[in-house]
Formats: C-alpha cells, sequence, structure tokens
C-alpha cells in the first residue's frame, strides 16, 4: 500500500492509503502544501478530477472544504477513496467510478463547483472538447497539473477558455492556476 500524509486541517498528520500496484504520481506533499497556500478551500464545493489517491480532495476537506466530488475511472481508486473517507469520518463527499469525459459529458451545465481540480495522467492528451467542458463546471477556480516542458500545447488551449491563469513549476509538475478574472 502506499501512503499520503495529510499536510493541514482537521486532519493534518493524518494518512491516507491507496493501492501502490497502480501506477500513480500522487501530488508530493510540498506541492500541496504550495496550491493551499495560494487558494482558500474554507466552504468551497470542489470537482476533483482523474482523482487518483484522492489525496487533493481529502486535504481539501481537512482545510475546511463543504464538499468534495471524486471522479476516478479505476474501481480499486475508488474504493481506496471510499475507505480513507470512511476512515477519517467524512461524510460531505461523493466518489463516482466513471471515466472523467464520460462524466463531464453526462453532467454539463447542471453543476458548477467552487475550484475544479485536474490531475490527469501525464501522457494524456486532452480532447478538443475538455476545455470548454471543464469551464461549465467552474466557479472560481480551475486547477490543472500537467508535466514540465510538456504543458505549451495544454497551455494554448487551456488560455482559449480561461483568459487569466497564473503558471507555477515545482519539481517535475507544472500547476495552472486559471479563474474567471483578475
Amino acid at each position: 500500500m502506499g501512503e499520503i500524509r495529510i499536510t493541514g486541517g482537521e486532519f493534518r498528520g493524518r494518512i491516507i492509503r491507496f493501492p501502490d500496484e497502480i501506477s500513480l504520481r500522487p501530488l508530493t506533499s510540498f506541492i500541496r502544501k504550495a496550491v493551499f497556500d495560494s487558494i482558500d478551500v474554507e466552504g468551497a464545493e470542489i470537482l476533483d478530477l482523474f482523482a487518483g489517491s484522492g489525496s487533493f480532495g481529502i486535504e481539501a476537506l481537512s482545510r475546511g472544504a463543504k464538499r468534495v466530488v471524486f471522479v476516478e475511472k479505476s474501481k480499486k481508486l475508488s474504493d481506496a477513496i471510499l475507505k480513507n473517507l470512511h476512515a477519517l469520518g467524512i461524510k460531505s463527499c461523493k466518489v463516482v467510478n466513471q471515466d472523467v469525459m464520460s462524466f463531464l459529458k453526462s453532467r454539463s451545465g447542471r453543476e458548477k463547483y467552487d475550484i475544479v481540480f485536474c490531475d490527469p495522467p501525464f501522457s494524456m492528451n486532452f480532447d478538443k472538447d475538455f476545455f470548454p467542458l471543464v469551464k461549465n463546471f467552474t466557479r472560481k477556480y480551475f486547477i490543472l497539473r500537467r508535466q514540465k516542458g510538456k504543458e505549451i500545447g495544454d497551455e494554448k488551449m487551456l488560455s482559449e477558455f480561461f483568459p487569466y491563469y497564473k503558471k507555477r513549476i515545482y519539481s517535475d509538475s507544472v500547476i495552472f492556476f486559471a479563474f474567471e478574472r483578475e
């Protein structure tokens, strides 16, 4: 089993576990702390796309988020997220075991979230419909993690739908913080 430690809030220091036979590159505690130092999640409703271990959403809940919807295609990872939420006594969540594009297309325009966090596999190329769809779900922030050096095309597409964004580099990762207006 892989393990990640929550870095702040109510569950600070608690461990979440996930199956390590699945290839994951969870957010490091350094990146998670940097992201959460940049945004306020108190009372926020969050959509965690490509949730993986669930570390982003669980960290957000620990720091005062109101509700998180986790979307993860892998049944093993979805089950692990549910177990971690149960172990922490968290009930204000939903775990959706579904492909992200299918989820976005099936619910487009019906749901809005204060923060949409997206951490897809670095090898993934976005469908042309991805950014317009995800914009429909975003009230305040869209946060995207990509691999350093390979984010150029993603940045171009992102900027078409989110003209205001900041880009931060952390080791092998680039984090985009996109928002509606400055």
